[in-house]
């Protein structure tokens, strides 16, 4: 028998709550260098999308400019009836939600339906790209394109499990270690694995939980947690940009070294090869490093809220702080070659006046012995 209590759905005869269970996957795509928001929601009617409220991003979470928020309806994704929503950031990234509920959460339902989701991933990035591909077609005014090859391939993935109330079968950590990883509940995980999971909790009422893994959160909040959720898409859609950031600086640099081997010849005495390579990667430094610092600036934190202390976990576990000292490393590498290359210009032109000092000085020494 069930009955209601303080907004708890109660077991009469045992009195435990019952766990509701919503599952949030996630996808985010890297569709733009930039995208004019205003263009876009201009756009959205022509391609049937409905503006959904103005997103107010978590207390503590301060963004340069508001996302555009766009519903999508109902989407069947493998075995997966979901809820669909896009999410578009100003700095390129299109990112895609799919929301289900769950009627079963007991602790072996959920452990399944971790290994269900996993073996579904590559349905749920299809199903991301298509989405995306069907409004891109009627909303390239608003894009500055990227690099297509990259933006073909990069994709970011998070899950996010979100509770009602802890569980009371077995031990909740075991449980939620499994979930997290994965791993089915037939076989039993190390207790020292299960306790450093455990003991990276972040939490703020005895009755809430967060634990996070690399592309996995579980979250147990009585009232919801929708803030929550959005910080995690917020820190996913950074780490999609700095791997697109750093990928692209990879490229720059193989080809830098490649052409500059090739151009390091003598037969090159007149006219400098080194020039435009020079001014290539200033140009490719320049521009990385306004996107960066446009991306580094797009979230300003404010206060030391939970939601603020949950984004700086989920930004330590993503290691973007090193993502993007690894970038301005790459940039410096950049301003170094440009300027390296740049005195190679000016080598081979002070050697050509050189030369052509010489030259006049043997021809007029060959005049005054005639």
């Amino acid at each position: 028998m069930v009955r209601l209590r303080n907004g708890y759905l109660l077991t009469a005869r045992k009195g435990v709550p019952m766990v509701d269970t919503t599952v949030h996957v996630m996808r985010q795509l890297d569709v733009a260098d930039s995208i004019d928001l205003e263009k876009l929601d201009g756009a959205r009617s022509a391609a049937g999308l409905e503006r959904l409220s103005d997103p107010a991003l978590p207390a503590g979470l301060v963004p340069v400019r508001q996302p555009l928020d766009l519903g999508l309806g109902r989407f069947d994704v493998g075995p997966f009836s979901t809820e669909a929503r896009l999410r578009v950031f100003d700095f390129g990234v299109a990112a895609i939600r799919f929301t289900f509920n769950v009627p079963d959460s007991s602790a072996s339902a959920l452990a399944q339906l971790s290994l269900d989701l996993q073996s579904h991933s590559a349905s749920f990035d299809l199903a991301a790209r298509r989405v995306w591909g069907e409004i891109e077609r009627k909303a390239r005014p608003a894009l500055r394109p990227g690099d297509e090859l990259l933006c073909r391939t990069l994709i970011e993935d998070f899950t996010v499990f979100v509770l009602s109330a802890r569980l009371d079968d077995r031990s909740a950590e075991e449980i939620f270690a499994h979930v997290l990883l994965g791993e089915p509940l037939s076989r039993r995980l190390a207790a020292s694995l299960v306790h450093r999971i455990a003991n990276h909790a972040i939490q703020y009422y005895e009755d809430d939980l967060v634990l996070l893994a690399r592309d996995v959160a579980l979250v147990v909040e009585p009232g919801g947690a929708e803030d929550l959720v959005d910080v995690f898409e917020v820190a996913s859609a950074q780490l999609l940009e700095y791997r697109f950031y750093d990928a692209l600086l990879a490229r720059a640099h193989g080809e830098l070294a490649r052409d500059a081997a090739q151009a390091n010849t003598t037969g090159w005495i007149f006219r400098s090869p080194f020039a435009p390579l020079a001014r290539r990667a200033a140009i490719m430094a320049l521009e990385v490093g306004e996107m960066t610092d446009r991306l580094e600036g797009a979230i300003t934190l404010v206060g030391d809220s939970y939601t603020v202390k949950v984004y700086r976990e989920v930004a330590k576990s993503f290691r973007l702080e090193r993502a993007a000292a690894a970038i301005r490393d790459k940039i410096d590498i950049l301003a170094s070659v440009s300027e390296a290359l740049g005195s190679q210009v000016h080598s081979r032109r002070s050697l050509l006046l050189e030369v052509m000092v010489i030259a006049l000085i043997a021809i007029e020494v060959f005049g005054a012995l005639r």
